[in-house]
């Protein structure tokens, strides 16, 4: 005995009603037996556990019956869409378009922004920063003095963790039977592994012991290092290396999945081949060197707020304690760490994650425009299951089923176009994206698979559901099909289809404008030329040459060979090469009242060779460059940018006056001094081609010889064909030290625009597809528009009315629907464009001349959408179209 679904509450409640009506003639039954009131309650019992049995089994048919009734709703379901495979085949690839695209930058969003640190209870791991006032540029840094102090004068900490390049940077020699290799290299407090709760594969991590000054030569190698230099051989532990020209143990291997993720103004601390062990002596650094980039973990139970609480006490203190903290007022400020790691990506994966869902809500537009067009051809079918009893209800669970499957197939492709996007977004490998390892399709991001696919078959099954025509049964049945119910939501068609253009200009707008920021950042002036140079970089160590003087002599005859070589128009060498990473900062003063507020000034710090600003292409406005006799021989001598010259001599002639700056004293120590400015040069931007120019102070490599040195040499034709030369020389004059990352200039600047490129060809691919899609609802109203009016255009065309009056009706209601939707959009792109102004360079969020382009290319493809029904309706035959049923 089978029950209609709909009907099983009213039938529970008859079934309910007539065991209790039996009960009680029982009752009553018994009463007039006179039974005793054990055999009573005896006979109750059984009564009721029959009545039980009866409810258990009628509740078992209701379950069954809606089960049956479910199976055959998906069959119906199935035989619709095989019935109309062109419909289906279009509305799952729409489908697909717009869930794949929301399914892969979720993939994103999930991998970067959503999944914890990839270390043991993340959530307590914080940042830590020195703010200044006064506009002075925050540093990602502290001085080792004050990084003991945090360690000693906390109690909301577990601990405080250090890590910075080596003394000759980021960067060491690794010496393998005779050969040089180059390897990347970052020194750790022992306690640093441990505190992020990272256990090591093989061996173990740092001690204290290992952490002592003049303590053992030990070394921690990365998983990737391991393998490739060592084939993953598991007695790699225990095994000497000689490095830097000394011979260091490897105690452990780091686990694979153990990544190095610190914000990007973290200073010169990078992922490392091999780590080892800081071994520093505190006290012997004075409170302006700053090259420490510092983590902390929080006490269980400690918030964010009571540890900024607990820093700001201390800051208090050390203003009071030292000179340089009451001049410079630095507060030390904490960040959750994945917060700081994340931050440069976050808008522009927001921003991603919006234009995706303005995609799929143009994709689900798109598909209820085609269910209304069908609901039209099938009216019939819903008249006669309405006559036969069928309710809204039912109506409305069948289109759910149907668009449940619609959903489920382009779910099921939108995946697999999620995971070719995502391998897409990987290989693109922008610059400033964290973890794109970590990026990858698990069950968080299948859950939102699904749940987009339930959301989309709820919003689609909803149209047909209204197409139920109350009232008019024996119209629709009588005209067989003809009734206009489809027609009778013109203004739901079209409410839709002015939602799609208005989503798509306002995306639109947003891929123009990163259009013309993408444009402006090619054509700015970064300072320098980039074409034509090949750069290279050498660390100098420690063990082979010791003194500063012999570094110096080292770049001397090295520059000199380098110039002989041919094809060389120019050479010379800087610390840090613009683009390529945050360079030392460097305090300075000009007069008494600055030296008041020394610590509160600073600016990017080089030590450069002669030829450089020629090798570069900076311009040299005053004064003179570099020459080999500015050494440690005679006086300190500077270069400063016009950006500095504007700021300490404004209208003066800068040449000859005098700058005061730490240079490196007797004692191997930054001591402040003056130095007299023998030129000025063009200002460049430095870290971030997207970012204010900071003030640029270059000194002698000879004065202050700096262990890391980048290389730039201005070639005659194809800048790499110079790489096996300048190999060649540097092994002359030492065999021993490597040569690396020899590459164009060109390829760090398009590093640095990778960001900016990542998010047009996002943008604009997602807006495109806006486009195509909004384009082809738009054509697919007024198409329908057209055949549904065929006997109204036959009349007029019976009357006299011209093809030309016929085209201008279809396009003009067309283009009056299209306008309405650009008003609309316009709006939305003034309203929602400011939330991208931080990922924008030189131009305005609401820059005119984009928002008329986009308008008008947006109203030209419109145009042609409804052009092609118009100039169908212009051939149509009058008395075909009024015999036409």
């Amino acid at each position: 005995m089978n029950f209609p679904p709909d009907g099983r509450e009213k039938r529970k409640q008859e079934l309910d009603e007539e065991i209790n009506s039996h009960l009680n003639m029982a009752a009553r039954d018994r009463e007039e037996r006179g039974e005793s009131a054990a055999q009573a309650a005896e006979s109750a019992r059984r009564e009721l556990g029959n009545a039980s049995l009866v409810r258990e089994v009628t509740h078992d048919q209701w379950a069954w019956s809606w089960l049956e009734q479910l199976a055959q709703d998906v069959k119906y379901g199935c035989r619709v869409m095989r019935r109309s495979p062109g419909f289906t085949l279009v509305v799952v690839m729409t489908l697909a378009l717009g869930i794949g695209a929301n399914v892969a930058i979720f993939s994103v969003v999930r991998g970067v922004l959503l999944r914890p640190l990839p270390y043991g209870h993340p959530d307590g791991l914080v940042f830590l920063w020195d703010r200044y006032p006064n506009g002075t540029s925050d540093l990602a840094a502290f001085s080792p003095p004050d990084f003991k102090d945090l360690r000693l004068r906390t109690t909301l900490f577990e601990g405080f963790a250090a890590a910075s390049g080596s003394t000759s940077g980021t960067t060491a020699t690794l010496l393998e039977n005779g050969q040089p290799q180059k390897v990347d290299l970052v020194r750790t407090t022992a306690n640093f592994f441990s505190l992020l709760g990272v256990e090591p594969l093989l061996g173990r991590t740092f001690t204290a012991e290992d952490d002592a000054i003049n303590g053992p030569h030990v070394t921690l190698l990365s998983y990737g290092f391991w393998q490739s230099k060592f084939g993953g051989d598991p007695n790699v532990v225990g095994r000497t290396l000689r490095i830097n020209d000394q011979d260091y143990v490897a105690v452990g291997v780091l686990p694979r999945t153990f990544q190095l993720l610190l914000p990007a103004e973290a200073f010169q601390v990078r992922s490392a081949d091999i780590w080892m062990p800081s071994q520093m002596n505190y006290d012997a650094f004075s409170r302006d060197q700053q090259f420490l980039s510092v983590i902390a973990r929080l006490k269980p139970g400690v918030t964010a707020m009571q540890g900024q609480s607990e820093l700001d006490g201390i800051s208090l203190q050390m203003q009071h304690e030292y000179t340089l903290h009451q001049v410079d007022q630095a507060r030390i400020t904490l960040s959750s760490l994945q917060k700081e790691v994340v931050k440069g990506v976050r808008t522009a994966l927001l921003t991603l994650s919006v234009v995706v869902a303005f995609v799929l809500l143009i994709a689900c537009g798109n598909v209820a425009n085609l269910m209304l067009s069908r609901a039209t051809v099938r009216e019939k079918e819903i008249a006669v299951r309405t006559s036969l009893g069928a309710t809204k209800l039912q109506i409305f669970r069948g289109a759910m089923v149907e668009s449940t499957l619609l959903s489920l197939c382009g779910g099921v492709l939108g995946i697999l176009l999620a995971y070719l996007g995502i391998r897409f977004l990987v290989q693109l490998r922008p610059a400033n994206v964290p973890r794109l390892d970590d990026i990858r399709m698990d069950g968080w991001v299948l859950s939102f698979c699904a749940a987009a696919c339930i959301l989309t078959a709820v919003l689609l099954s909803l149209v047909p559901a209204l197409q139920v025509p109350d009232g008019r049964l024996v119209e629709v049945l009588k005209e067989g099909g003809r009734s206009p119910v489809g027609a009778g939501r013109p203004k739901l068609r079209r409410l839709l289809v002015i939602g799609e253009i208005a989503l798509s200009l306002i995306l639109l707008i947003g891929a123009g404008l990163f259009v013309r920021g993408f444009e402006a950042l090619q054509q700015m002036n970064p300072g320098f030329r980039t074409d034509g140079v090949q750069t290279f970089q050498l660390a100098v160590p420690n063990s082979r040459y010791p003194k500063p003087a012999d570094v110096s002599n080292f770049y001397l005859r090295l520059n000199q060979k380098l110039a002989l070589v041919q094809g060389v128009e120019a050479i010379g060498s800087i610390t840090q090469l613009p683009l390529t990473g945050t360079s030392p900062q460097m305090n300075y003063a000009w007069d008494a009242r600055s030296e008041q507020a020394f610590a509160a000034s600073d600016a990017d710090w080089h030590p450069t060779s002669p030829d450089f600003f020629s090798a570069m292409g900076i311009r040299l406005n005053a004064g003179r460059d570099f020459a080999n006799t500015d050494d440690l021989a005679h006086p300190r001598v500077v270069i400063v940018d016009s950006w500095i010259a504007k700021e300490a001599w404004p209208g003066q002639d800068p040449i000859g006056k005098r700058l005061k700056i730490l240079t490196i004293g007797n004692s191997g120590t930054f001591e402040p001094a003056y130095s007299e400015v023998i030129g000025v040069v063009d200002s460049v931007h430095s870290d971030d081609i997207t970012k204010a120019i900071r003030g640029q102070i270059y000194v002698s490599v000879y004065q202050e010889p700096f262990r890391r040195a980048s290389y730039a040499m201005r070639i005659q034709g194809d800048p790499t064909s110079v790489q096996k030369a300048v190999a060649a020389e540097v092994a002359i004059l030492d065999r021993e030290m490597p040569v690396f990352n020899q590459r164009p200039f060109q390829d760090y600047v398009a590093e640095a625009m990778a960001p900016s490129k990542f998010s047009l060809v996002l943008v604009g691919i997602f807006s495109l597809i806006a486009l195509v899609l909004a384009s082809i609802g738009l054509y697919g109203v007024v198409a329908y528009s057209v055949s549904q009016r065929r006997q109204e255009i036959g009349v007029r065309m019976a009357l006299g009315a011209l093809p030309g009056a016929i085209f201008s009706l279809v396009v003009g209601q067309g283009m009056a629907v299209v306008g309405i939707g650009i008003a609309i959009g316009l709006a939305g792109a003034w309203a929602l464009t400011r939330f991208i102004n931080s990922m924008l360079y030189g131009v305005s969020t609401t820059d005119p001349l984009t928002f008329v382009a986009i308008s008008a290319l947006l109203s030209v493809v419109a145009f042609v959408a409804c052009v092609i029904p118009a100039l169908r309706a212009m051939r149509l035959d009058p008395m075909v179209a009024l015999r036409y049923e």
